[in-house]
């Protein structure tokens, strides 16, 4: 399927396809209309700031009327203070509510630094919660626009299963359950990433987990590197979201053992 193709590419690459479709396409079409929307935005705020400005404003020449010229400097600075944010508000509603020309250059410039912060992970290997922030947020949304572009071929999946001859339908009946068992992630500092091939190179972040967050194992393990060298068992997991890829089975443990502290020491050894 291409969903499924599109999910095999690095995280990075996959960001640059969707941004460019929604940043330089669509936004060249709809952005009038989504501008004029949001034009409401500068406007409730203007009106938000002047109802606190003449909260301030009452005391302050109350102050100036009674003691003189002492609360002048601070009356005159508000009121000057006060007309640049007004007009900065005015000028950011006209910007909004009547966009004029289509800027090229600036849009492909946003969108060039939205890949870079998206692909800091994955290109550095690093698994930094602060470096990773942006890379989430887009995992994020391309999970939620993969649900609705995947609805439909779930739909048609299940109508072919239906029409299937009922022999085949009753030897999948009878087919064993397969193993499966709820790990739990334990002892990270970070985050626990999930990736598409179980290496730490050459791999796309597809979720990061932290500690107490439970995924579903089915059996499936491989031996790879980890840190320098270190040779160290991957497993294939299912998280809560769905997200279906690798990590390393130092950082789960199984269910039952989540809230017990298992200590080694000489008068363990046997």
């Amino acid at each position: 399927m291409i969903i499924n193709k599109f999910i095999s590419f690095p995280t990075w690459i996959r960001a640059a396809v969707l941004l460019l479709i929604i940043m330089v396409l669509l936004w060249r079409v709809l952005r009038k209309p989504i501008l004029w929307i949001l034009s409401v935005v500068p406007v409730l705020m203007r009106k938000v700031f002047r109802g606190i400005y003449l909260l301030l404003e009452m005391p302050v020449a109350m102050l100036h009327t009674r003691f003189g010229a002492g609360f002048y400097t601070i009356d005159n600075g508000m009121a000057q203070a006060g007309e640049k944010v007004d007009k900065f508000m005015e000028y950011w509603y006209i910007r909004w509510h009547s966009p004029k020309e289509y800027r090229l250059g600036v849009n492909l410039l946003v969108y060039g630094v939205c890949i870079l912060l998206i692909a800091i992970p994955s290109l550095a290997h690093s698994d930094n919660v602060i470096l990773g922030l942006a890379e989430r947020i887009y995992i994020g949304g391309e999970t939620f626009i993969m649900e609705l572009a995947g609805g439909r071929e779930r739909y048609n999946f299940i109508e072919e299963t239906v029409a299937e001859p009922e022999e085949q339908l009753e030897n999948e009946r009878t087919e064993e359950v397969p193993f499966e068992i709820t790990l739990v992630v334990s002892g990270v500092s970070s985050s626990l990433l999930v990736r598409d091939v179980p290496s730490m190179e050459n791999c796309a972040v597809l979720e990061r987990l932290g500690n107490g967050d439970m995924v579903t194992w089915k059996g499936e393990m491989r031996f790879s590197e980890a840190e320098d060298e270190h040779v160290e068992p991957w497993v294939k997991i299912v998280t809560e979201e769905g997200t279906e890829g690798w990590s390393r089975l130092f950082y789960l443990q199984p269910e039952e053992y989540a809230d017990m502290e298992l200590r080694v020491g000489r008068n363990n050894i046997r």
